[in-house]
């Protein structure tokens, strides 16, 4: 799916932000925003809807979701949590979702606007250019991952039953996982650190438990079942290019094929993992000597010998035995400047 959307289409625009979003530059940036987006959308009927706690921008787009369909726009200003759960309120409907990247690490912004600006001033001003000739915006129909599992806990402690949520970027096991918590730990103690959190977190925890082992079962593209037990060290559940603040997993990434990559290392030692942290971050060919890299449209995540599964969904920590993960083909759909050059995660028939 790919269509073009006039700014007279959206008869309701809600913008939803999380004004604790990287260093607060969404709060600072309000007024120019807003300034842009009355320009933008003179004839709809334009909310600011702050959010004030977890699963705020979920319920916050679903509502217009629910009201107002391919008629409402959400744009969502802050960093990859507050994307991921605007994202969860608009999945399945034909409402678009406009990203302004505000956080410390805009993992998802990096791959949908990938060789273009991640600045929110920047992508405003684009769809501001392509509206003069009445076409804002490109819409685009994504993938989703839905995933599930019977019992889970927080990091914070809370435990419960029944897990249920899309994710649309990566989702992460093992080390990189740890890590991932640790960095938000730490970025929720000392914010200035932004976006240096994640190494910093990396450094910190080479010394401890890096040795983790699964079973794996999926569906490849052939539809066949297969499955592998392995121990493992990282492992990254792909829809999207880009995690930990630029890291890339997979950065041959189709957000819209319905296709879930899985790039899961063996047991590795402290210089293996610099080396491959090393490629993340380059976006390299990964060493097949280290990986194996699994493709298919659903997975289950085990864990064995009475461990937990330490996850990331989407920079959301979460512990648990079993995780069941299912690819949901273009199950929302993202709003970019009309005027831009698709990006390369999008394919030439979406």
């Amino acid at each position: 799916m790919i269509d073009r959307a006039s700014q007279d289409d959206f008869r309701v625009v809600r913008l939803v932000y999380n004004a604790q979003a990287g260093n607060r530059g969404v709060t600072r940036q309000l007024n120019d925003v807003m300034a842009s987006l009355n320009r933008l959308f003179p004839r709809a009927r334009l909310e600011v809807r702050p959010t004030s706690g977890p699963y705020d921008a979920t319920r916050l787009a679903r509502e217009v979701a629910r009201a107002e369909g391919e008629n409402g726009l959400v744009i969502i200003a802050g960093g990859d949590g507050s994307v991921s759960e605007a994202a969860n309120g608009v999945m399945g409907t034909d409402t678009p979702l406009l990203v302004l990247p505000f956080g410390t690490g805009n993992d998802f912004a990096r791959t949908i606007y990938r060789n273009q600006s991640q600045d929110p001033r920047a992508i405003l001003a684009a769809c501001e250019e392509a509206g003069q000739g009445r076409s804002a915006l490109s819409v685009h129909g994504i993938d989703a991952m839905a995933t599930s599992a019977k019992s889970y806990r927080l990091p914070d402690g809370t435990t419960g039953t029944n897990f249920e949520r899309f994710a649309v970027n990566v989702i992460s096991i093992g080390f990189d996982s740890v890590i991932g918590i640790e960095a938000d730990r730490l970025h929720r103690k000392i914010p200035w650190l932004l976006g240096m959190s994640y190494p910093i977190s990396v450094l910190t925890q080479l010394t401890r438990r890096k040795a983790y082992e699964l079973t794996v079962t999926w569906c490849d593209a052939a539809d066949e079942e297969k499955e592998l037990t392995q121990e493992y060290t990282v492992c990254a559940v792909a829809n999207a290019s880009y995690y930990g603040g630029g890291f890339q997993p997979n950065p041959r990434a189709c957000i819209d094929d319905g296709i879930i990559e899985v790039i899961l290392s063996h047991n590795l030692k402290n210089r293996e993992i610099a080396k491959l942290i090393g490629k993340f971050r380059r976006g390299d060919d990964l060493p097949k000597e280290c990986v194996e890299q699994l493709r298919g449209s659903q997975f289950v995540f085990r864990a064995e010998r009475g461990h937990e599964l330490i996850l990331t969904l989407d920079g959301q920590g979460l512990y648990t035995n079993e995780l069941t993960v299912d690819v949901y083909p273009r199950h929302f759909v993202v709003a970019r400047p009309a005027g831009w050059v698709r990006p390369p995660a999008l394919s030439a028939k979406s």
